[in-house]
């Protein structure tokens, strides 16, 4: 497992950032995510030969619970 630190833009609430984590959570190949409202940033620690899907898969989440909030990757 490798850990990714990944920043994100605009605003999030923290009950958004807790879905957000759950459903990353539950992508194959991750191991643990953790999101700061506070810093505005994404750790994922995932498998790295799943790392491009995980990332596709994480900002199309973010996208989907809370527009309003960019993942950079």
């Amino acid at each position: 497992m490798r850990t990714l630190r990944l920043r994100f833009t605009g605003t999030a609430c923290a009950a958004c950032c807790a879905k957000i984590e759950d459903e990353i959570r539950k992508l194959n190949g991750v191991g643990d995510v953790s999101i700061s409202v506070m810093t505005g940033l994404v750790k994922i620690k995932l498998d790295p030969e799943k790392k491009e899907s995980i990332l596709n898969e994480s900002k199309a989440i973010f996208d989907r619970i809370e527009p309003s909030a960019k993942l950079q990757i």
